[in-house]
């Protein structure tokens, strides 16, 4: 029953969203598109901003698909760029009023799985320290926030095919050599 009303909650924001800027929205106008009390909605989430990012969540891993292996990371990253661009009001509005703290924790929870897959595939991935593992899967998250966010800045009028297969021959050119480097370090 709770990930019902999650969400009734939440398409009523996306509708919202079609509309206006998530800082002109309130917690009624909300609820009032669903049909529950402001109470319910505050059971659910601790504010719309909350709200906000669960949906971002939910709509990727809808988009990804969850618990599985992404073969093909390119593919599931241009879903996801595919979907922003298809809700191109909804998703400008979303991010114009987003913190970037928001954004990048959103875009991290997202890719962030598909980076592992990424970097666990590279020959001599099992031989890194916990520590440099995470470090470069946050260097490889860092720069694909980097792309979402400029793309998104510049009004998803970018073609995200052609940066996507650019930051692939980057992971492509680069981890193996920084696995063997990292995995030396002590």
């Amino acid at each position: 029953m709770a990930n019902h009303t999650k969400q009734l909650l939440a398409e009523s924001l996306k509708e919202l969203l079609t509309h206006k800027p998530v800082d002109k929205i309130t917690v009624k106008e909300i609820v009032a598109g669903c049909g529950v009390n402001r109470q319910t909605f505050y059971y659910n989430f601790h504010d719309i901003y909350d709200l906000m990012e669960w949906i971002l969540l939910e709509d990727a891993r809808q988009i990804i698909g969850t618990g599985t292996v992404c073969k093909d990371w390119v593919e599931a990253m241009s879903k996801v760029f595919k979907y922003l661009q298809d809700n191109e009001d909804r998703t400008l509005n979303a991010f114009h009023s987003m913190s970037r703290a928001s954004l990048r924790n959103c875009i991290k929870s997202v890719f962030y799985p598909i980076m592992e897959t990424i970097l666990d595939s590279q020959p001599n991935a099992g031989r890194l320290s916990s520590e440099n593992r995470k470090f470069l899967l946050d260097v490889y998250i860092l720069l694909l926030t980097g792309i979402v966010i400029e793309w998104i800045e510049g009004g998803m009028r970018g073609d995200y095919m052609f940066e996507l297969n650019r930051l692939k021959r980057v992971i492509d050119c680069t981890a193996t050599h920084l696995i063997d480097e990292f995995s030396m370090t002590i």
